[in-house]
């Protein structure tokens, strides 16, 4: 959260292996950016959705971290 503006990041959450994962994340420039307890990440927007590009990241999050 160090590097971005988080003050206006939408929160999400997603199911994973029966676990509740939470995280922000936000638009800035074509891009979005996820961050939670396990990391940050930050990718293109694209033509994708940006809350399902952000859960998708935040599994991915997740995932390398556990």
């Amino acid at each position: 959260m160090r590097d971005k503006n988080f003050n206006n990041a939408k929160e999400i959450k997603i199911s994973v292996s029966d676990k509740e994962i939470t995280g922000r994340y936000i638009v800035e420039k074509g891009k979005v950016t996820v961050t939670s307890s396990y990391g940050q990440t930050t990718t293109q927007l694209g033509n994708s959705p940006a809350e399902g590009l952000a859960r998708l990241l935040l599994s991915e999050l997740f995932r390398k971290k556990s």
